[in-house]
């Protein structure tokens, strides 16, 4: 598409924002729970939700789907999981496999046409380990390294629609 078309304003987009609720109704019930730790076949499940809701929103006539991974989403909270154990934790692939299968599982799943795209947060602003996007001394210094070889990856492998922004 050129950026004419890219940025027509009769584009529709739906965002794929994976929302935890209640499940007996009572709405707020839900944040007066402890969070716990999600497991690694919960967030297998949650990239297989992004890229159906991708696929349901191309089937629903939207001409693109924006995967957010910024503003504390999940995506965004495991851009630092530093001390997670497993597939989505520890080093940078494992904290970005995330986003970075369910951009490519959408893009896969949808037609050539489709638009998928991802707002991503390039410094939260948290001290590590709890910020991504910091240098690891602590401090709240940026340091562009994680998030360059992430923009990299993302652009080369997957797709060159990202929205870039700073802190949350």
């Amino acid at each position: 598409l050129s950026m004419e078309e890219w940025l027509h304003p009769e584009r529709i987009f739906a965002n794929c924002v994976v929302v935890a609720v209640s499940r007996d109704g009572q709405g707020d019930s839900i944040l007066q729970e402890k969070a716990k730790e999600l497991a690694e076949n919960e967030i297998n499940e949650i990239i297989n939700d992004f890229i159906n809701a991708a696929v349901r929103a191309e089937k629903a006539g939207f001409d693109g789907v924006d995967i957010k991974c910024c503003h504390r989403y999940l995506n965004s909270e495991l851009l630092s999981a530093y001390n997670r154990e497993g597939r989505y934790g520890g080093s940078l692939e494992n904290r970005t496999r995330l986003l970075r299968e369910s951009i490519q599982g959408a893009i896969e799943s949808c037609s050539k046409d489709f638009i998928v795209s991802s707002r991503l947060n390039v410094y939260d602003g948290f001290p590590y380990p709890y910020g991504f996007g910091v240098k690891n001394d602590g401090g709240l210094d940026f340091d562009v390294t994680e998030p360059d070889w992430l923009i990299k990856e993302l652009y080369k492998k997957i797709h060159k629609n990202i929205n870039i922004f700073n802190k949350n």
